[in-house]
Formats: C-alpha cells, sequence, structure tokens
C-alpha cells in the first residue's frame, strides 16, 4: 500500500472521530443506534418505550416522504440504563448486551441551554457528518406536536451537513425573518420568487456556497444507486444493555519492539492495565503473539486475581524473533482473533469489542486483503486500536489505516532514548496513558468509575554537573473542584532502587492543611510511588518533593481525580482532528464542557512537534467566524493546520481556564430557552468555573513526501470571513462606518494577508458578481492580521457623496499576496443618512426624505442584529403577533376614552344637581357691565398697542388703546350659570314685588335728574374695554354725584329687603353725561353718544356700609334691563 492513500484515509479522522454506526444499503438505513442516558427516570418506561416507537416509526414514514421515497429507516437499537428494570420492555422485545457501536442519538434530561428542543451538535462544515443528535427525555414523554418531524429534519443535519434554512431570534448573523422585519431578508425576497431562495440570509447559504438543503443532501453517497419512491416497510427495534468489555491484545514480537528499555515498559504497561486500569467486573482480555500458532481460547474474565495472573502469563519475557513475517504480517493475527471473538460472543453474549494492535508497523498489504480485514471486523462490531511502538520498522508503515476504517483509535508512542543502554521514563509515561485512554474509550460501566487527568507535571535536571550531595526541592500546587470525590496522586520514577538515592521525600498537603507524607510502594513495580491516606478535599493542594541533582531519568508528577457518582457537572474534554471533504486543511477540534455546559474562554493549547523536532505552539478558538468554528460559544474549539514537510507529526493539547477567566452558562430560564444553533449561543448568565487543567491524549498525523508535493502543488488555502458586521454609530450624523469581523483561518500565520472591501446598490450583485459589479472601498490603512482575533477598519464616506443617504451592501474576503483569494463573506447592508441642515432659509425647499433616516436602518439592540439592520423597530416582533396586540391598545383606549367622557358628565351632572341655595345671609352685589353699542364698529386689533383714530366734528383725535389699566385686576371669566342666582319660591315672590316697586323708582329718578338719566346710556371704551368711572369722570361730577347720593330714598327700607337684611351695596356712580352748554373741565365730546345698556352681575354685599339705598336703585333698575349678563369683570374703587 503506497503511503500517499494511507495518508489521505490518516487524514480524515483520528483520535476521536465522530464515527456513524449507521449502515446505509439501498436507501435502507439499518442499525441507527440510540442511547436512554442514566439520568432519564424509569417512572412509566414501559409507556415511555411505546412512544419512542411510534416517534421513530413516523420519523422514518416522514424521511421516507420528504426525500421522495429514496431512503428510510429499517431498524433501531435502543441502549436502555442498567438501572431500568426488564419490566419496561414489551413481551415481544428482549434485551441483548451491547455491541459497542457507536451512538447516534442521545435521550436526556431537558438541556439547560436548548431545553426540550431537538438539536443536533455540527462542529464540521457543509456536507460533513454532525457529531450528535440530542432528544429530551420530556419531548417523548409528552410526545410533542411534530416531534417525529423535527427528529427528521436532525438526522438530515447529522447525516448530510445541512443547516437551517431560516433565521434565529435576535443572531446577529443569520436572523430570523419576518414581512416586515429585517431589510435584508426584505430585499432578499424581493430578487427570487422560486421554491429556495438563496440570497436569504441564512446559516445554509452562509456555508453551503448557497445550495439548497435539497442539493446539498443528494450529492451525499448515501444516495449512490439509490432509486425514487422505494416500498416503505416499518422499522424493528431491539434493544440492548452495555453489560462487557472484551480486549484482545497482538503483540508484534519483533525484535524491532525490543529496542533497550522499550520491550519492558511495554510489559510494566500491560500488567499495569490489566491490574490497575480496567474494571475488574464484566471485563475479558485475551493475549496472542503475532507469531503464535496456539488454537485454544486466550480470552479470560479478569474478574478474579487468578485470571489476570493467567492471562499475564501469555506476555513473553523477552524477544528473540528478528525474522520477517513477509507481506502483511498481520492477516492471520487479526483474522483469529475476529474468530474467537465471535465464538466467545456466541456462548457468552455480545461485548463491546475490540483488538489492541501492538508493534512497530506493519507490512504492506494489498489492497483485496486490508479490505476483507476491514469488512470481517465491521460485521462483527470489532474495532482495532493501533499502537504504532516504540518505531516505525524498516519497510513497514503506520497501521492507522486499520483503526480509522473500523471506526477505533490510532496511536503512537515512539521511544525516547535518554542513552545508549536506557529508554527515557518519558516512554513508559506516555504509553501507559495511551493504556489508560482506552480503557477510558470503551468502558461498559459508569463514567464515574474511572479516573481523568487534572494535573502533570515532569521534573528534569537542567544541570547534571550539581552537586550529587545537595538537595533540590520542588514545590507546585493544582486545584480539585467541588464535584471530585478524591484524588490519586502519583510520582512516577524509573527504577524502584533510585527510591534512596534520588528522592529524599514526598509531601502533600491538603486544603485543610492535612499533610501526607508516608511513601506507598505497592505500585513500585509499574513505576509510581504514592502517599498513604485518604486523599481528599477540595481546594488547592500544594506538595514538595525533595529531588537530588544528577539524576539522569526524568520524574512525572501525575493527579488523577474520581468524579463524583451524582454530578453531572464536572469538567471533561476531548479532542480529534479531521480532515474536510473540501480538500482544506485538516482541522484540530477540542471539545470542553462542564456537564452539559460548555466552557467559554478556555485556553486551548497545542504544542504540535514536527518532523524535524521543532515544536511549534498553536491556540484554538470557539470564534464562531464559520470557518472552520461554525457555531460561537458551543465549546467546541477548532483551527486549521497545514503541514510543510513529510513525517510525523504529533500534537499534545492542553486545556486550562485560561487564568480564571473561564465560565460557563447558568441554566436558562425555562422561558428563555434557545433554539439551536445560530452563528453563537448567547449567554445569558455567566458563572466562573474553578480553575482546572485537562490533557488530551497526544493525536499523531503521518505526511509522505508525495502528499507535500500535492499540498504545494494547490492554491495557498485561506479561510472564509463568516462574522462581518457593522458596528453601530455613537455619534449622530456621522458619515464613517466601522466594519468588524474575525481574522480568518489560513492554516498558518501568514504575514502577507490583506483584505479587499467592495459595495454594490444591489444584493443580488454583491452575492452573483462581487468581482465584475463590485466597486472597491480603498481602506487606506493596513489592517493587520491574526488568526482568530478581531479586526476592524473604519470607512470615512466623506468623499463617497454617492453613499450618502443610499443603502448599499457591503462583503470582504481575504487576499494572499502571493496568489490566492479567499472566499466572500457574509454580506451586510450599510446606511449613512444624510445630515440635516441647522438652518434652512426660507426661500429654499428642504426634501426632508433626504435627511431623514432610514428607519430600517436603525441599529438593533444588544441581543438582536449587529450591523444588519431593519426596516422598523418592531421587526423582530412576527405579524402573527405584532397585529393582535395592535388591536387590543385601540380597544383599550377606546374604552379608557369612553370612560373618561362619563366620568366628567357624571361630575358636571352632580355639581348641578348638588350646587348650595343662597340663603338670605348671603346676599350679592350687582356688578355694572356696560356693552358695547350696536353701531360701534368692533376695533381690529393689529399690534399689541395702537392709535385708535376718533373723528369729532373738524377735530380729529387719536386715543392710545389696548394700554394695561392699573386700576383693574383681573378676575377670570365666569359662566352665566355659575353666576346665576339660586332663589327659593319664597324669594322669588319677593323680588317680583319689588321690580313693581323699582318701576316707580325709575319713573321718579327720571322726573328728578332729568337729562342726567342719560348716563344710564353712556359710556367710554378703550379698544373695546369698558371704563370705571373713576376712570372717565371729572373731578366736578364725582362731588356733584357724591353730594346727591347722600340723600336717602323713602323707600329704601324695601330695597334692603331685597339686598339681604340691611346689607348694603357700595355707592358706584354713573358715567358722566353731556350737555350741550359744554362741560365743566377741559375738552367736552360736541356729540352725543347714545345710551349703553347696562347688565347686571350678583356678588355678596359688604355689611355696614351706610349710603347704599340710592346706588342699590340704580342696580335694581339695570337689573330690570336686562337679566341676561354674559361676562362680568372686578372694578375696584379708588
Amino acid at each position: 500500500m503506497k503511503m500517499s492513500s494511507l495518508v489521505k484515509l490518516l487524514c480524515l479522522m483520528l483520535c476521536i472521530v465522530c464515527a456513524q454506526s449507521v449502515i446505509v444499503r439501498n436507501g435502507v438505513y439499518d442499525n441507527l443506534v440510540i442511547e436512554i442516558q442514566k439520568d432519564v427516570s424509569d417512572e412509566d418506561c414501559s409507556r415511555f418505550l411505546a412512544t419512542l416507537e411510534n416517534t421513530l416509526s413516523a420519523s422514518s414514514q416522514h424521511l421516507h416522504q420528504s426525500l421522495d421515497g429514496r431512503i428510510y429507516f429499517s431498524s433501531f437499537e435502543i441502549i436502555i440504563p442498567s438501572t431500568w428494570s426488564y419490566n419496561c420492555l414489551t413481551n415481544s422485545s428482549t434485551v441483548t448486551s451491547y455491541n459497542g457501536a457507536s451512538t447516534d442519538v442521545q435521550i436526556t434530561k431537558s438541556n439547560p441551554i436548548f431545553g426540550d428542543y431537538l438539536w443536533t451538535q455540527q462542529s464540521g462544515g457543509c456536507g460533513e457528518h454532525g457529531d450528535q443528535i440530542y432528544v429530551s427525555e420530556r419531548s417523548i414523554r409528552d410526545d410533542f406536536q411534530n416531534i417525529e418531524k423535527k427528529f427528521a429534519n436532525e438526522f438530515m443535519k447529522y447525516r448530510y451537513g445541512v443547516f437551517d434554512k431560516n433565521g434565529f431570534d435576535g443572531d446577529a448573523i443569520y436572523p430570523k425573518c419576518s414581512a416586515s422585519g429585517n431589510p435584508m431578508c426584505t430585499d432578499a425576497l424581493a430578487l427570487d420568487s422560486h421554491s429556495y431562495n438563496k440570497y436569504m440570509p441564512t446559516k445554509q447559504n452562509q456555508l453551503c456556497d448557497r445550495m439548497s438543503p435539497m442539493d446539498v443532501i443528494l450529492r451525499n453517497v448515501d444516495f449512490n444507486g439509490t432509486q425514487r419512491n422505494q416500498n416503505f416497510t416499518a422499522p424493528t427495534f431491539n434493544y440492548v444493555r452495555k453489560m462487557s468489555t472484551r480486549y484482545m491484545l497482538l503483540l508484534d514480537d519483533h525484535a524491532d519492539i525490543s529496542i533497550r528499555d522499550s520491550f519492558g515498559f511495554l510489559r510494566d504497561s500491560i500488567r499495569k492495565w490489566l491490574d490497575k486500569d480496567l474494571i475488574h467486573h464484566g471485563t475479558e482480555v485475551g493475549i496472542i503473539k503475532l507469531n503464535s500458532n496456539n488454537a485454544s481460547d486466550p480470552i479470560k474474565s479478569i474478574s478474579g486475581s487468578d485470571d489476570r495472573e493467567e492471562i499475564m502469563s501469555n506476555l513473553p519475557f523477552s524477544v528473540t524473533n528478528r525474522g520477517g513475517y513477509g507481506k502483511c504480517n498481520v492477516y492471520p493475527a487479526i483474522m483469529k482473533s475476529v474468530n474467537i471473538m465471535q465464538e466467545r460472543s456466541n456462548v457468552h453474549g455480545d461485548a463491546i469489542s475490540s483488538i489492541i494492535l501492538i508493534g512497530p508497523g506493519m507490512y504492506n498489504c494489498s489492497e483485496e486483503i486490508m479490505t476483507e480485514i476491514i469488512e470481517k471486523c465491521k460485521s462483527a462490531n470489532i474495532k482495532i486500536v493501533t499502537v504504532n511502538y516504540p518505531i516505525i520498522g524498516i519497510n513497514r508503515v503506520p497501521m492507522d489505516e486499520l483503526a480509522i476504517k473500523t471506526e477505533g483509535e490510532a496511536f503512537t508512542v515512539l521511544e525516547k532514548k535518554k542513552n545508549e543502554d536506557k529508554s527515557s521514563l518519558a516512554t513508559f509515561f506516555e504509553l501507559t496513558n495511551v493504556f489508560m485512554y482506552i480503557s477510558a474509550k470503551f468502558h461498559h460501566g459508569d463514567a464515574s468509575e474511572l479516573p481523568i487527568e487534572i494535573y502533570r507535571k515532569e521534573l528534569i535536571d537542567s544541570n547534571t554537573s550539581g552537586d550529587s550531595t545537595k538537595s533540590r526541592t520542588y514545590t507546585d500546587s493544582f486545584n480539585v473542584d467541588d464535584t471530585t470525590k478524591n484524588i490519586n496522586f502519583f510520582v512516577y520514577n524509573y527504577d524502584r532502587k533510585e527510591l534512596g538515592s534520588v528522592i529524599e521525600d514526598i509531601s502533600l498537603t491538603s486544603p485543610n492543611q492535612v499533610s501526607f507524607s508516608r511513601i506507598s510502594e505497592l505500585r513500585s513495580d509499574y513505576h509510581q510511588l504514592t502517599l498513604v491516606g485518604n486523599l481528599s478535599g477540595i481546594g488547592s493542594w500544594h506538595y514538595n518533593i525533595k529531588r537530588f541533582y544528577g539524576n539522569q531519568q526524568p520524574h512525572f508528577v501525575q493527579v488523577l481525580a474520581y468524579p463524583k457518582i451524582d454530578t453531572n457537572n464536572f469538567i471533561t474534554a476531548r479532542a480529534w482532528i479531521k480532515r474536510p471533504s473540501t480538500g482544506a486543511p485538516n482541522i484540530i477540534y477540542a471539545e470542553v464542557m462542564q456537564g452539559s455546559l460548555p466552557i467559554l474562554d478556555a485556553l486551548v493549547e497545542v504544542v504540535v512537534r514536527q518532523p524535524s523536532g521543532r515544536d511549534e505552539r498553536i491556540q484554538l478558538f470557539d470564534s464562531g467566524n464559520s470557518d472552520p468554528d461554525v457555531t460561537k460559544g458551543d465549546g467546541v474549539y477548532s483551527r486549521y493546520y497545514t503541514v510543510d514537510e513529510p513525517g510525523m507529526y504529533r500534537f499534545s493539547i492542553k486545556i486550562t481556564d485560561n487564568g480564571n477567566t473561564a465560565y460557563s452558562q447558568i441554566d436558562r430560564d425555562p422561558s428563555k430557552q434557545i433554539h439551536c444553533c445560530g452563528s453563537a449561543i448567547t449567554t445569558q448568565s455567566k458563572q466562573p468555573v474553578t480553575p482546572f487543567t485537562r490533557y488530551i491524549t497526544p493525536i499523531t498525523l503521518f505526511i509522505s513526501a508525495e502528499e507535500i508535493e500535492n499540498e504545494k502543488s494547490k492554491i495557498p488555502f485561506i479561510g472564509r470571513i463568516g462574522d462581518l458586521h457593522v458596528v453601530p454609530q455613537t455619534t449622530n450624523g456621522s458619515e464613517k462606518v466601522t466594519l468588524e469581523w474575525t481574522g480568518p483561518d489560513t492554516g498558518s500565520e501568514i504575514s502577507q494577508i490583506s483584505y479587499e472591501i467592495r459595495y454594490t446598490f444591489n444584493l443580488k450583485d454583491i452575492v452573483d458578481n462581487f468581482d465584475v459589479i463590485g466597486t472597491v472601498l480603498h481602506l487606506g490603512e493596513t489592517i493587520p492580521h491574526s488568526i482568530g482575533q478581531g479586526a476592524s477598519v473604519t470607512l470615512n464616506l466623506a468623499n463617497e457623496h454617492g453613499l450618502i443617504g443610499v443603502p448599499f451592501y457591503v462583503a470582504i474576503r481575504t487576499i494572499n499576496e502571493e496568489v490566492s483569494t479567499g472566499p466572500i463573506s457574509n454580506v451586510v447592508r450599510v446606511f449613512v443618512p444624510k445630515r440635516r441642515p441647522t438652518a434652512s432659509p426660507s426661500y429654499t425647499h428642504i426634501d426632508n426624505d433626504m435627511y431623514e433616516s432610514d428607519p430600517s436602518m436603525e441599529p438593533v439592540d444588544d441581543d438582536e442584529t449587529v450591523g444588519i439592520f431593519r426596516n422598523a423597530k418592531l421587526a423582530g416582533i412576527p405579524w402573527q403577533i405584532l397585529v393582535p396586540v395592535i388591536i387590543c391598545c385601540i380597544i383599550v383606549f377606546i374604552i379608557i376614552t369612553i370612560y373618561c367622557w362619563c366620568c366628567v358628565f357624571r361630575k358636571r351632572t352632580y355639581s348641578d344637581a348638588k350646587k348650595p341655595t343662597k340663603s338670605p345671609s348671603k346676599p350679592s352685589i350687582s356688578v355694572i357691565t356696560p356693552t358695547t353699542p350696536s353701531y360701534q364698529p368692533q376695533p381690529v386689533q393689529q399690534n399689541q398697542y395702537h392709535m385708535d383714530p376718533v373723528t369729532n366734528g373738524n377735530s380729529h383725535h387719536s386715543y392710545l388703546v389696548d394700554v394695561p389699566d392699573h386700576h383693574t385686576i383681573g378676575l377670570p371669566m365666569m359662566d352665566d350659570d355659575m353666576m346665576k342666582p339660586d332663589f327659593s319660591d319664597h324669594d322669588k315672590m319677593l323680588i317680583e314685588e319689588m321690580k313693581q316697586q323699582q318701576r316707580f323708582q325709575q319713573q321718579a329718578l327720571l322726573d328728578a335728574y332729568g337729562d342726567q338719566q342719560q348716563i344710564l346710556s353712556s359710556t367710554l371704551t378703550r379698544n373695546g374695554q369698558y371704563l370705571s368711572p373713576y376712570e372717565s369722570w371729572s373731578a366736578s361730577t364725582l362731588l356733584a354725584e357724591h353730594e346727591v347720593r347722600q340723600s336717602p330714598l323713602d323707600h329704601e327700607g324695601s330695597i334692603m329687603y331685597v339686598d339681604a337684611n340691611g346689607e348694603m351695596v357700595p355707592p358706584i356712580p354713573p358715567h358722566p353725561y353731556n350737555v350741550n352748554n359744554g362741560g365743566t373741565y377741559g375738552y367736552v365730546d360736541q356729540i352725543r353718544q347714545p345710551p349703553p345698556t347696562y347688565t347686571s352681575v350678583y356678588r355678596p354685599l359688604v355689611r355696614g356700609v351706610p349710603g347704599q339705598g340710592s346706588m342699590q336703585s340704580v342696580v335694581s333698575s339695570a337689573m330690570m334691563s336686562n337679566g341676561d349678563p354674559k361676562k362680568i369683570r372686578n372694578v375696584t374703587m379708588v
């Protein structure tokens, strides 16, 4: 087998691979594996399983109909928890042992972020298989509406690598569209009327180069050779339970495996694995040498110590074979192991079965032999785990292809030479960690039974020439969180004989200040020293190790933590490498979780040991830039890595809390749980995580010279920018626009990276004709590039007048100055309104529409789209909700208006009904208010003060009118009804009698005064305002009137009765009258004025004022002349 073909297979998937257990044959999916997690309650489990079967059957039928009858499910395998009773199953169902097939679907408790929504974790890009489908227990128990359709949709995401073609609420890159919502959606809807719109801002369009989901699905290899309208059959259901794990070790006992201490380290690692790492109950192990002809069944259970000793006895003490096995030396041993394990399954039942192949590589096998081996293992559900150790021998190739094609695990541990006679202890430390990982990967029991490495440190002497009698103390600390039950503290040493010569003392202090210093040698055969005592405690632990100078071998400190059984918040990590189907470079993935919650802002560092021996340190990001990280905040960190030389690449991954900055989310309010997964998983509230460190077993890649040549012939890879957005402006009227994005992944740090920004005025043009129609926006500055870090540019549009006041569309791409350009980014809509003039001239018409800001361009709130604008502030609300809300508001407004009108009407009615009748003890006075003569025209007020010309004969006089009167204190104008007196029936009778007496009085006054009666109809006005006598009479006239009024009239008593029991009215002199012979003082008008009409209004009297008789007569007569006054004014007497 050629090295290049092997490399292509290796690059597809390494380490923890998202394997697909489901098998497809002629459009029929067989054996879709569904696991029910242990935290799912077994309450009413029979009904739960029946509902699950109905849901899966309906989902299979819906999938068949959606894909034109091309494909459907024929069988499901359901893993039930070990705590569930067999009574949960129907009478026709039985439970068998789980055979280790990879799970496709997990049924769990409600997710703390997505609640009971079905969701699929997708770390790969378009067309790539997803990681897992998650279904909540409640969605099955409550039989959610359309759950069968939702499950079928999630399976299409998982199997075919398609994404949502709809938006998400509040998403910055993929907004949820509505009829009157985001303007990007509105513009896209106007462009395309077909069944699928490639211009919509959706995740499917962005990641799949605007192909429809059906186009992506039909390109999948599952549809090769399938026909439409195949007959549909109902699926079957098989129930299994994790009961046992079965291993077969194939040991290549060639002499290449015995370099220096290599074979001794291998024996010690296997013995430690059998004795300390594996869980004894339900585990079976067998060992076969590649050159052995033993046909007996070597598989034994390790439940007892005698069984373990018998298994260990199959390990050889030495290796002397130096001959060759010819071509494909692994073929006979693998086929033999498969037959032995199948026979074991027939007798003892199925188990999680694995073949562990250990050796210095393998000789080439033909394509036919490799296919036979792989098909044989897959039919028996046996996975192959390969460990290339301690070298890749001459004429040999790595064995990783066997692991990849059987969905197993591939490791490479190369011997590290200390000197000519000894191997470094680092070789044993790495090898034993590989075996510890294998036991955890294929463990059939509870995860809390196995430890997780939380700390490691290598202790070496940098100066070997120091004094051997002088000790050196190493001091360090590690943290244990509250999800840990207890810990194991190990110090690895090369030989137990070194204990007194190279290590003087070991001490460990717990957070409770309890010290442990007694050393145990029970694990010394496995190169481990430990401390006696119960090592438990939450917080920071400190240790001190005293070593002597001159150690030729390093020491390793390792801490393993056992999680609590009932906890779901233990921090776990995993990593894998995958080569995309698009031909892009390898992608390194790492997932960091605290239970079901992703950990954000963790520091994921990868040290890449290149073939030349140089170490390169890179960092993985959870940025959501869409290439390669498709979702921000999901706890999956990723990055491209480009190789540039042939040989083996070793990836060592370390994950920390990033200096106490890492955090996870607090469980969301059920009412605020979201759908998965847009451009980012929004964080509702944060909670810091305790300091932690996790280590991943190193991953290796083998690259050939031919592969390097092929890579060099390709155009240099540049990743896509998928999170371009516009920063909302904080300054009104600014003509600058700021764009932000995450630096694209180029596979390596390239300094010759620049950016190209183009714009168009039409969405279709920017998408379809970026290079042809798009206009370049010149940046004027150099934008620094760094993978995974934020980048931004501010565009000054002051000189781009054509971009002010009109919306336009912008996209960006990356350019490698050598030869290549990257794909076009997501498109954003930009609008910069014109500045409104501060003062507009009266002779210039201003078109307001040119300056009003586009309502669709208002930046959305923090939880809405940033940089992609919308039509209105309510754009994110569906019209089905918005219209009823508006109608309800209108109805409420009408009801409130009617209620207020009724209250006012009732108040007025109540006031009229309850108005108190004026008692005789509260008399009123009359205030004379002259009315304007009918023949006198009303003045037209043009200015605040003006001259009103008056003509008398031959003279022309001007009078200043509208001058404020300092004698008058303004009173509010009162309503007539409020001023009308309210009399009782008796009062009305008396008033009628007095009216008759007042008529006689008026006749007497006429006889007595003669022409002076004209004062009753004379008046003087200023600009339509009436003057009091004190403003218009001369002094002699006032004195004459005073003398007349001192003579009381005979009918004063009757007047007093009308004036309410003798209360006197203050005298109000009449207006002066004009006579023909001239006045006493000054100018006298020669034209008589017509008599005015007087009105009277009542107001309370002041008691005890004498001399009011004659004046009351005038008041009464005035009242009789006109009893319907409209307005009154208070006249203040001087």
